[in-house]
């Protein structure tokens, strides 16, 4: 039910959705993780945060050993923000995965952004790839974010 408080007072204004493959494994799962941790702990320490964070596995299969094996500090963590709606409009999405996996993806695996890109405030892409194995299609799908992050 909405609050009767002021959208100012009751949350943020903006939310971070990070969609990578949180429950994975490998690299990419890694490096997401080290970023929700570092976003998470910045915001335990402000009193009136610009933005929240949600997360939601994406570009890759899950892996219950995986899972099981996240501290439990971790595993709570991913369950609290995976928890976490964002309104579209308010919404800055960070697709943090292999570019074939994004919208409209080239395999089986829930899009990043979820939807077309104009829905939401941002589209940001994260991938890593050695600069010899960046194709076309890839230079393509970098080209519809408002931002693309590579480790190229």
């Amino acid at each position: 039910m909405p609050s009767a408080e002021s959208e100012s007072e009751s949350e943020p204004p903006f939310c971070v959705q990070w969609m990578a493959p949180f429950l994975s494994g490998g690299g990419y799962s890694s490096e997401a993780w080290s970023y929700i941790l570092a976003l998470s702990n910045y915001l335990k320490t402000q009193k009136n945060s610009r933005f929240r964070l949600s997360i939601e596995q994406h570009g890759d299969q899950e892996n219950l050993e995986f899972w099981e094996g996240l501290p439990l500090e971790m595993r709570n963590l991913a369950i609290e923000l995976y928890q976490s709606e964002c309104r579209l409009n308010q919404t800055v999405v960070v697709c943090h995965s292999e570019p074939g996996a994004w919208y409209p993806p080239l395999f089986d695996t829930l899009p990043c952004p979820q939807i077309d890109y104009s829905n939401f405030k941002v589209v940001i892409g994260r991938t890593m790839f050695e600069t010899d194995r960046v194709n076309s299609e890839h230079v393509s799908r970098c080209n519809k974010d408002g931002f693309c992050l590579g480790s190229y």
